[in-house]
Formats: C-alpha cells, structure tokens, sequence
C-alpha cells in the first residue's frame, strides 16, 4: 500500500523542512544509555532527504505482505476508537523525578490500567533509570489481553528479538538514539517480521523528517527532550505545536503524544484532541494516582464533552 507523506502536494511547512538539509551540531559522542547495552553508538552529523512518497512494507491487517509477517494489534487498539487511546505505562521512578512508585506490582497496576480504559500498556525494561525489567513485561502480558509495548533504549536487532521472546506487541524506536533513516527502517522492519509495530519517537522536526523518510507508521511526539536528563525538561507545548507539521502526513499515520499529560500544569487530552492526535502515552500522571482506575477514567470523562471526542480521521 502506497501511502502519500506530504499532502495538498507536498507545499507545506513540513515540506519545506524535508526538502533541507537537516543541521546537526558537529562532532562524535556516545549516549550513555545505549552504552549501558552493552553499544557504544556514535551520534553522527546527519543530512536528511525525504521523498515526497513513501510507502510502508505493511498491511493494516494482520498476515502477511509479501514475504513480511505483520501483528497490527498494537496499532488498530490505538486506533479502534474515536476518542483519543491511552496508552497507559508502568515505570517505578525516573531520572527527572526520582522514585515514584517503587513498589508497583506490574500485574496489577496493569489490570487497574485496564479496568480504566487503557487501550495498550507500555512497560518500561530498563532499570537503573526507571526500575523496570523484562519480567514486569512478561508479569503484564500473562495479566492482560491489550497490546503490551516494550519501552526502552533500543538500537540493535538484538534488543528487538528479545522484545519478541518477553512476549511485546509493539517495540519504542527513538530517532534520536538510533541515529539514522536507514537503522530506523532496518529496526522497524525487522519488528514487523517478528509480528510487532513499531512506536517511533521523534523529539523534534529533523526527527519527524527522519522518522517519515524511515517509513515509520505510528509516530509519537516526546515532550521531554532527553528521557535520561536528571532536569525537568518537559515542554508541555511541543504536542500541540507540532500538530500542523504532523498533519501533513499521511492520514494512516498514527499519531501519539508523549511526556507531560495529564500532570499538574501539563498537557491536558482535549488539548491534544483539539489537534488531532489519536493517542497519549501516560506515566507519572498514573503511577503516582491513589486510584489509577479512577484517574484515568477521570481522564477520559473530560473527552466526552461535546468537541473533544473525536480525533484524527
């Protein structure tokens, strides 16, 4: 299936941006999460030139494309509704603000996620910074029937399968950490033969061009500029400002904001249902809640006014 990046033939702002060279700080250095795999992968200068059409190596519904095994559950959950889908996420602390559920049962904070109209759940497994692990991921996916996504740092082939092997739907991809168009394709394809969608994450415009010119089809906006940052670093404005840019893709395009919703003075839902977004990853807003059922179908209640039950078609 062909599907058309730029719409209205490829004029807007985001046109203008793929058509440039991407300008990237000169210079090598090493992220310090990818060399706690066990990687040492240097972030390069980086030109970017994306094709007014791309077409993904996927079908919408699971089977096969070609010679490609295709698992679309994480995908179609986000988009089964027409009210915006959270993704709902288990993390027990994280750098910016320290411990914030140390004693979080992975099972049972799932199913509550559950009962409160999570539409997948995002599991962190990474633990020196968010005191996750693979066995919280294997916990969730024993303990419920949504899509389970496997978030971390993840930049090689092996980091996918052993996605595939704790039993995750859908696998994070940041752009920024990966550090090329061609590793993000290769991550992403390779994901998708092993029965998973891939969530890409972009931090910025170069990352949004990057993560087009890759093929990525669920594309979510991070709100933080560097998740490993000891700082709060959240920008609770960047979802809603990149909106226009993102509705130059192609409608099939899943689009999912990330990093400061629902907290206090953060991001709020109708916000970004206003501007088109299908779906918010939610942590701290949750983790944090004496009652995660009822804070997040208090989320939800607030998008069932009228003008803030639809999102992007």
């Amino acid at each position: 299936m062909a599907a058309t990046l730029l719409e209205s033939g490829g004029s807007g702002p985001l046109a203008q941006l793929v058509r440039a060279p991407a300008r990237h700080a000169g210079g090598h250095k090493f992220d310090s999460c990818t060399a706690h795999h066990g990687i040492r992968t240097p972030k390069v200068p980086r030109r970017c030139r994306v094709p007014l059409v791309y077409k993904p190596m996927l079908s919408d519904k699971a089977g096969t494309t070609g010679s490609v095994a295709v698992g679309h559950r994480f995908k179609r959950a986000l988009t089964a509704t027409q009210q915006i889908s959270i993704i709902a996420e288990l993390k027990r602390k994280s750098p910016s603000a320290g411990d914030l559920s140390v004693h979080l049962g992975a099972a049972d904070t799932a199913q509550a996620y559950v009962r409160g109209g999570a539409a997948c759940i995002s599991v962190l497994t990474e633990a020196p910074r968010f005191g996750g692990s693979p066995e919280d991921l294997k916990a969730v996916k024993n303990a419920v029937d949504v899509p389970v996504l496997r978030k971390d740092f993840l930049t090689t082939p092996q980091h996918i399968h052993e996605a595939q092997a704790m039993g995750a739907d859908a696998v994070l991809l940041i752009v920024e950490d990966i550090g090329s168009v061609a590793r993000v394709s290769e991550l992403q394809t390779l994901a998708n033969e092993l029965a998973m969608d891939a969530l890409t994450e972009i931090r910025g415009e170069q990352d949004l061009a990057m993560a087009a010119e890759a093929g990525a089809y669920v594309i979510a906006v991070n709100q933080r500029d560097n998740p490993k940052d000891t700082r709060f670093t959240v920008d609770h404005q960047k979802a809603v400002r990149m909106a226009n840019l993102l509705a130059e893709l192609d409608a099939d395009v899943v689009k999912v904001a990330a990093s400061g919703i629902e907290t206090p003075n953060g991001t709020k839902l109708t916000e970004l249902a206003e501007v088109g977004y299908h779906a918010a990853l939610i942590g701290e807003a949750l983790v944090t809640a004496a009652n995660p059922t009822k804070r997040l179908r208090a989320m939800l209640d607030t998008l069932s006014k009228p003008n803030h039950r639809t999102k992007a078609q």
